[in-house]
């Protein structure tokens, strides 16, 4: 994808002939000189399940490493990471990254779009290909450095699609620091690059409409002081409809978004007319405007279903003035109703009809009876964008009396374990009817994990921390916020499917993966049980903060989920805030994480890879290449508790087994309640020095007391090995039942065991009844293999 800068004599060579083959390059970025230094094989460590159950070894690629200096200096070159993207393009791992300023007046902090390939000890080509900028959004000094950029989905076909988010350069009056701007996309944006920083995405937003920001894209950064915007925005989701035959204009596109029409410097007409809710657009420069919007206000404690005509280019719409509202315990209002992020996915039914699904999450702020917002929605709501006559989706459905027409909702609180009905169809009318949705009528305290989805803050840049892979299945963090200490748990949601096959018209819970405390093969805590951390809220003042030990996760189209655990945590019992009437409380130092998968067919975890305090230590693949000779490299922590660098959905490819996680450098040590991190402030203002192993790369070492400092963030890119043991399918043995030689294993019995499981998606891992041909899916074809190996045996 692009030359090595760490040689000079490497990169004119390869450079001489790319010109003599027409083609250009374009720079890695590489300010540490590291990247792409590293190839490694890691073993898997089966962590729980049985035992004979692995994985092949994974190869891990490092293909992006930043500096990360001094965050005081007024120029620091430090930037920041939002989530890395992955996906499997043409049987190749190919991610993405965006960086963003922690300074926003630093010009040397590097703020990119850039893809990411397999590192250069990978590669066939003797340059190497690590990292290649796509888009350079630096602007010269003197000028407000844009926000961030946040990857929201790489596709199969190369196509990336990103929440653009820039300063208006206005830092007063009536919108001061307002930084919302569009929704872009590149075709095949791994083929880009040929020339750096000039590649300007196109825009699913219409950049003049009066209700957006109407900043235009130039050949660096879209950067206007006119910016005016109402419609804010978050990190979106996106698919290409397979159901569109020859696509123009990438009307194929189809990206899903959340808004919030909160901007007050708009008129209320203005207002009034902006969507407000998840909507789906559909190809490029869609008016994100209603011609008939009701207020959420109107009626917020009924369940009206709200009508309104949707604006060109829409595929569909759920309003929070239409949001389903709790009925009990009553008196949630809609105006406190907060829409999550949403996953659009194209589900292959069992009769293979491709279905796009919107899966969004839906919580209440204010504080009665519910809190939490978008960052703890109490249901995910799932719905396709059609309705069975073709018609766009144009609100919530609640009063279709065929279920599975209706907008199914996953209730955080609904009662029963493993194999219960969790999520039902949404009913609009009360009292509800026998078999749609209880409406929240247990516990306020469970919710599902997200962030917040608009607005300011790092939440809008943040991935959703749910997803939803090809087969329907869903993944979702879910928390109970009543448990002491807080329960968090990976769930996995399986979709039922109605009579024909066609549509979803529930979701039972599957599978607990795991939970904080959740105990090893060996009879030991893997995941810590609780994670606080004493936290400045104000000069003097502090607060104990409660932090999630375990990442948002992603969910491939073979069921595996991937997410991201504290293993370890290293805290000090300290005054901090310097008042002996006060209780001490405990300070994170640092933790030790591992990137970990779940494998549905032996319900087992493995770790991939592991980082922080005591994580991997990777060898230099080539010593004599770089800024010093055999540079090992200390992965840092991977970050958790919804951060906007965590691992998340699309940090797993949908096939292929490629994963992505981002690392930080990873402890901040304080002696007697003062932060001593030598990186960050001064040697000289501290009586101790820090001796605390900051792991998180080895550049050029420091001197002294920062010999031990390690100080790089950076990328993963990891490829999962074979799975050895998936059991033998038995074909036509639906019973999963065995007769003995010499009667027959397939018989009668196979039959009555495909008809009572019909329709059900299931573990394909040949011990799931009803599926006869171990493809996960209880559908016409297990009869006709039960047809086809009538009589047979299994031994």
């Amino acid at each position: 994808m692009t030359n090595d800068l760490r040689s000079v004599v490497r990169v004119s060579a390869v450079a001489a002939l790319a010109a003599l083959a027409g083609v250009a390059f374009a720079a890695d970025l590489d300010p540490t000189g590291q990247a792409g230094q590293y190839q490694t094989s890691r073993p898997a460590v089966l962590v729980k399940g049985p035992n004979g159950v692995s994985f092949a070894p994974s190869t891990v690629w490092v293909p992006f490493i930043l500096q990360n200096d001094a965050t005081t200096d007024v120029n620091s070159q430090q930037s920041l990471l939002n989530a890395a993207v992955v996906e499997n393009i043409g049987g190749r791992p190919v991610g993405s990254i965006t960086t963003f300023g922690a300074n926003s007046i630093s010009v040397r902090a590097p703020r990119v779009v850039a893809m990411l390939d397999r590192a250069d000890a990978g590669s066939a080509l003797s340059s190497g290909e690590s990292n290649n900028v796509i888009l350079n959004e630096n602007q010269p000094a003197g000028t407000l450095r844009p926000l961030s950029s946040s990857h929201g989905t790489l596709l199969p076909d190369g196509t990336l699609v990103t929440y653009e988010r820039f300063f208006d350069g206005n830092s007063t009056g009536a919108a001061p620091g307002h930084a919302q701007n569009n929704l872009g996309f590149w075709n095949a944006a791994h083929t880009l690059g040929v020339a750096e920083g000039i590649q300007a995405p196109f825009k699913s937003i219409d950049p003049s409409t009066i209700n957006v920001g109407n900043a235009t894209e130039t050949a660096i950064n879209p950067q206007t002081a006119t910016l005016r915007g109402s419609v804010f925005i978050g990190v979106p989701s996106a698919v290409r409809d397979p159901n569109v035959a020859n696509p123009v204009n990438d009307n194929d596109l189809l990206v899903a978004e959340t808004h919030f029409n909160g901007s007050p410097v708009l008129t209320a007409a203005q207002r009034a007319a902006v969507t407000n809710g998840v909507v789906v657009y559909r190809g490029r420069n869609n008016v994100p405007t209603t011609v008939l919007g009701p207020s959420a206000a109107a009626n917020c404690a009924t369940n009206t279903v709200y009508p309104y005509t949707m604006a060109t280019g829409f595929a569909a719409t759920w309003l929070q003035a239409s949001v389903p509202t709790p009925t009990t315990p009553a008196g949630e209002c809609r105006t406190d109703a907060r829409q999550t992020k949403p996953v659009i996915q194209a589900v292959t039914s069992p009769t293979g009809r491709n279905v796009v699904y919107v899966v969004h999450g839906v919580g209440f702020s204010g504080g009665s009876p519910f809190n939490g917002g978008s960052a703890r929605p109490i249901y995910l709501a799932v719905d396709t964008i059609v309705n069975p006559d073709g018609s766009p989706r144009t609100n919530f459905v609640g009063s279709d009396p065929v279920l599975a027409n209706n907008t199914i909702l996953i209730e955080a609180d609904e009662a029963g374990g493993v194999g219960a009905i969790h999520g039902r169809p949404y009913d609009a009318v009360a009292p509800l009817n026998a078999g749609y949705a209880n409406h929240f009528v247990s516990d306020l305290n469970k919710k599902f994990v997200d962030s917040q989805a608009t607005g300011g803050g790092s939440g809008p840049s943040t991935t959703t921390q749910f997803d939803m892979n090809a087969r329907g299945q869903i993944a979702a963090l879910w928390v109970d916020e009543g448990a002491s200490p807080q329960r968090y748990e990976v769930r996995v949601y399986n979709p039922n499917w109605n009579a024909t096959g066609e549509r979803i018209e529930s979701y039972t819970l599957a599978n607990v993966v795991t939970f904080n405390g959740d105990f090893d093969n060996g009879g030991s805590p893997f995941i810590v049980t609780e994670l606080t951390n004493t936290i400045e809220t104000a000069p003097l003042a502090f607060a104990v903060t409660r932090l999630s030990p375990i990442s948002g996760v992603s969910i491939d189209n073979d069921g595996r989920v991937g997410f991201t655990a504290v293993r370890e945590k290293f805290e000090e019992l300290g005054d901090f805030d310097n008042n002996p009437n006060t209780p001490d409380s405990l300070y994170l130092n640092n933790t030790t994480n591992s990137l970990l998968v779940w494998e549905p067919t032996t319900n087992s975890i493995h770790e991939l890879l592991r980082g922080g305090q005591n994580g991997d230590v990777l060898a230099d693949a080539f010593p004599a290449d770089g800024p010093a000779t055999n540079e090992s490299l200390a992965l840092g922590i991977f970050p958790v508790d919804a951060a906007s660098d965590g691992f998340a959905r699309q940090s797993l490819s949908r096939t292929g087994g490629f994963m992505a996680v981002n690392f930080r450098s990873g402890g901040n040590e304080t002696v007697n309640g003062v932060n001593v991190e030598l990186e960050q402030l001064p040697d000289s203002t501290f009586p101790t020095p820090d001796d605390f192993n900051d792991n998180g790369g080895v550049l050029t070492r420091g001197s002294g007391a920062t010999l031990n400092e390690r100080a790089v963030r950076g990328t993963v890119i990891l490829a999962l090995g074979q799975f050895t043991a998936v059991p033998p399918c038995c074909r036509g043995n639906a019973s999963k039942t065995t007769n003995g030689s010499p009667a027959a294993d397939v018989d009668f019995g196979d039959i009555n065991a495909v008809l009572s499981n019909f329709n059900q998606v299931v573990n394909p891992n040949g011990t799931s009844v009803g599926d006869a041909d171990c493809n996960g899916v209880v559908n016409f074809s297990d009869i006709s293999t039960v047809l086809g190996a009538w009589l047979n045996n299994c031994d």
